[in-house]
């Protein structure tokens, strides 16, 4: 073993194995001459010669020439590549103070931010870029799971493979749904124990001109979305609406079931009674905030409201289309707007005409004040109007 040992010490330090780079031994001959460089106790003859006794052995010199006879530059005698040693990182090397290694890009030049918050920068800068070539919504990072996400990507590392788009079309989605079905189980389980409302919320997408009926379930443990259906050809159809609203109750579970909550159109009122007619025990519920939209339309069309409704929506619509009026509005009427939208079309006009309502003084504070008759809005005719 002795023996072995021996023999294997000169071909780690000069002669290559069978199958090793010339590469791998100038390496290992520069470590040699990096720890005999920064050995201060140690020495030897120069060129190989014979060791004195008690002295280190320095096979670094023995298979390596010194350069111009100076002892920081040395020549491998297998690769024939020079080597210069650094005093300043034999000393790291010795005290184990590693010395960081820092990307020019990472440096902040100007000395205003410190290097960390410029390498922030740099690593944000693709993933800021791709929510705006994708085109998704900057509230969107204000999710748990995209914060989620970012973590666990760091946490990975490099070499994360990514899902292309049909691993997310299909089976990344089927995953998703099934959690999904899972964290709805204990909203199961209480719709058995105290029953549940079904509630459809109906509208129109002006986009793609198409009518939406959303169907949500509404129990003691909360409100969950179950399904979304297109009615653009049968809304006008009682009896297909009948059947859209028994089949989500028989998904639900008719046992379950305490009431059915739809808006107050004719054609959902007879789907409705229809739905009690089959099935006794459960009750069709008009919504009230539709009863109270309608009403309030009713209320529009009596001629004074009408005629009033129609001169604050001239007045309001004059106002906020002019960004230097609406300063102006503001400032006599304390920072408050005129126009507080609301739920509901009906809603917002009446809530608006008690806005106008509250502010009437203001407002003729405002079209009297010598800042109005300076301004060029006395010289247009709407403004005349508006006075």
């Amino acid at each position: 073993m002795a023996l072995s040992a021996s023999w294997r010490g000169p071909h780690r330090f000069g002669t290559p194995f069978p199958g090793e780079s010339i590469a791998s031994s100038h390496s290992m001959f520069v470590y040699v001459v990096f720890v005999i460089m920064s050995d201060t106790g140690a020495g030897s003859s120069q060129g190989g010669g014979s060791q004195g006794v008690g002295q280190k052995v320095d096979p670094g010199r023995k298979y390596g020439t010194m350069v111009n006879i100076n002892v920081n530059h040395w020549k491998c005698i297998f690769c024939y590549k020079n080597y210069i040693t650094i005093r300043a990182e034999e000393r790291a090397a010795l005290t184990m103070q590693y010395q960081p290694a820092v990307h020019e890009d990472d440096v902040d030049l100007d000395g205003d931010q410190p290097i960390q918050k410029a390498i922030k920068r740099k690593n944000r800068g693709p993933l800021d870029k791709w929510f705006y070539d994708a085109g998704i919504p900057f509230n969107a990072a204000s999710h748990d799971s995209f914060k989620k996400m970012t973590e666990l990507v760091g946490q990975y590392g490099m070499g994360l493979k990514l899902p292309s788009q049909y691993e997310l079309r299909y089976p990344l989605l089927q995953k998703e749904v099934a959690n999904v079905q899972a964290e709805l189980v204990p909203n199961r389980e209480e719709w058995v124990v105290k029953g549940c409302s079904i509630m459809s919320d109906g509208w129109h997408d002006s986009v793609v001109q198409k009518d939406i009926v959303n169907f949500l379930v509404n129990s003691p443990k909360g409100s969950v979305f179950i399904s979304s259906k297109e009615v653009s050809e049968v809304v006008k159809d009682a009896t297909m609406l009948f059947k859209l609203l028994d089949d989500i109750v028989e998904e639900v579970g008719e046992m379950n079931v305490v009431q059915v909550v739809t808006d107050n159109a004719s054609n959902f009122v007879k789907a409705g009674k229809i739905l009690e007619a089959k099935r006794p025990h459960l009750f069709w519920t008009p919504c009230a905030a539709h009863c109270l939209d309608l009403m309030l339309e009713d209320i529009g069309k009596i001629e004074a409201v009408k005629s009033a409704m129609k001169k604050c929506m001239f007045i309001n619509a004059y106002i906020y289309c002019r960004v230097p009026l609406v300063n102006m509005m503001r400032r006599f009427t304390e920072q408050r707007n005129l126009h507080m939208p609301s739920v509901t079309r009906f809603a917002t006009s009446f809530i608006t005409m008690t806005q106008f309502h509250l502010q009437q003084a203001n407002l003729k504070k405002m079209v009297t004040s010598e800042k109005w008759n300076k301004s060029k809005w006395p010289k247009e005719a709407g403004a005349r109007k508006l006075k």
